[in-house]
C-alpha cells in the first residue's frame, strides 16, 4: 500500500509520519521493508519536509496466513477502492475458519478475490457478522486501514425478524461472557451495550424490526432481544426450542461511515428479501 501526499508547510517526516497516525512498530516495518520517499527520492525519518513536497509512504506487503486457502465463490462487492471493500455477506457462511468450517468461509473467498486482482495482503474484518447473519461487511486491505477504523464510527442498521409483539425501544443491558462458552448473557459484569429497536411491520405472532448499534458486541441483537422476551424467530441458542426454521431472519442491510482516507461519507444500503 502507498499514501500519497503534497505538503502543506514545513514539517519533519518524522513528526508528520506522527500526525497520521502511524504506529512506531508499523514505521519500523516501513523502514525495514516499505520506503519514504520524497519527490522521487529515498529519505529517512529525519528529512525536513518542504511546501509542495510530494511524498510517498511505501508499507511493506503484507502475506496472508498459511492456513488461508482461497476458495472460489461468487463475492458481492458493493463498494470497492484501493483501500477497502464493502461485501455482502450470504447467510449461512462464517467470516472466519474455525473447527467445522476449515475453508468455506468469507475469508477464503477473499483471499481468492485477492489473489485474482493481484491484491498482496491478508484478511482484515473491520466488523462480523455471524455466519448465519447476512448483509453489509467493511474489509480493510490493509492492517493500517484497519487501524485507522478503530477511530470510526460506524452506523450500522438491520433488519430482525422476531417474535411477539415489539414497541419501538432502546435495550441498554451489560452483555457477559462467562468462561469459553459461545454463548452471551446479560450481567453486571458485561460491558455496556446498547441497542435501539423500531417497529416496521407487525404481524399475529411476530414483528419486523429494524436495530441500530450502538455498541458492537458479539451476538449483541440476539442476546438482547431475547433478554427482554423477543427472541429472533429461529434463534437456537438464544430463542425457543419449538421454532421450525433452520436459521433465524438477521439481515445487517444499511451501513455508513466517513471514510479514514478520503473523508467522504460512505453510506450504503442491501435489502434482502428472502428468509433463506
Amino acid at each position: 500500500m502507498k499514501l500519497s501526499f503534497v505538503i502543506q508547510e514545513e514539517i519533519l517526516l518524522r513528526d508528520f509520519i506522527k500526525l497520521h497516525d502511524i504506529s512506531d512498530k508499523a514505521l519500523a516495518a516501513i523502514k525495514n521493508e516499505g520506503d519514504l520517499v520524497v519527490n522521487g527520492n529515498h529519505v529517512t525519518v529525519r528529512y525536513p519536509l518542504q511546501p509542495n513536497d510530494h511524498l510517498d509512504i511505501i508499507f511493506p506487503k503484507e502475506k496472508k496466513g498459511k492456513q488461508l486457502e482461497p476458495y472460489d465463490y461468487p463475492l458481492d462487492i458493493l463498494y470497492e477502492d484501493e483501500y477497502l471493500l464493502i461485501v455482502n455477506k450470504p447467510a449461512g457462511m462464517p467470516c472466519i475458519p474455525d473447527h467445522r468450517y476449515h475453508n468455506q468461509t468469507l475469508a477464503n473467498v477473499l483471499v481468492s478475490y485477492y489473489l485474482k486482482i493481484g491484491l498482496e495482503s491478508t484478511i482484515h474484518f473491520v466488523n462480523r457478522l455471524d455466519r448465519e447473519t447476512s448483509g453489509l461487511l467493511v474489509v480493510a486491505k490493509y492492517r493500517y486501514i484497519h487501524h485507522l477504523f478503530s477511530k470510526v464510527d460506524i452506523q450500522r442498521k438491520y433488519l430482525a425478524l422476531v417474535h411477539g409483539k415489539m414497541k419501538d425501544q432502546t435495550i441498554d443491558l451489560p452483555i457477559y461472557r462467562k468462561g469459553n462458552s459461545v454463548k452471551r448473557c446479560i450481567d453486571p459484569l458485561g460491558k455496556p451495550s446498547i441497542t435501539h429497536c423500531r417497529v416496521i411491520k407487525e404481524g399475529k405472532q411476530w414483528t419486523w424490526m429494524e436495530c441500530l448499534l450502538e455498541t458492537g458486541r458479539t451476538h449483541q441483537i440476539r442476546v438482547h432481544l431475547s433478554a427482554i422476551g423477543h427472541p429472533l424467530v429461529g434463534d437456537s441458542l438464544y430463542g425457543y426450542e419449538q421454532d421450525v426454521l433452520e436459521s433465524y431472519f438477521l439481515h445487517s442491510y444499511d451501513i455508513s461511515f466517513i471514510h479514514p482516507i478520503s473523508s467522504k461519507k460512505i453510506h450504503l444500503t442491501k435489502q434482502r428479501k428472502k428468509l433463506a
